[in-house]
């Protein structure tokens, strides 16, 4: 079984939830949708992964994991930033907004 990429879990966190073919529809009227060829790539890749039953019988475990790892990701740059503020003082404050 592959590993999914990073821009790959960011896909599933944006449109996904813990119901698999609720996902994949989903992801499928993103990619018809899609403009850039490489977007639409990741998507369909992305959709064949799912659509094997390596993945399907796992996927609710999986993406409640990317989640947490997505939350614990975001929560790390909010701390980086803050103390990078601090230190930095007014500087750096516009990096909070990003």
């Amino acid at each position: 079984m592959e590993l999914l990429s990073l821009d790959e879990e960011k896909l599933l966190v944006w449109f996904g939830c813990e119901n698999v073919e609720f996902t994949k529809k989903r992801l499928k009227m993103v990619g018809l949708f899609a403009t850039d060829e490489d977007f639409r790539k990741l998507i369909f890749g992305l959709l064949r992964k799912l659509n094997t039953e390596e993945y399907a019988s796992i996927y609710t475990a999986m993406f409640y994991d990317i989640c947490a790892e997505n939350d614990a990701r975001e929560a790390a740059r909010d701390q980086y930033l803050a103390v990078l503020s601090d230190t930095t003082g007014y500087e750096a404050e516009y990096l909070l907004h990003i």
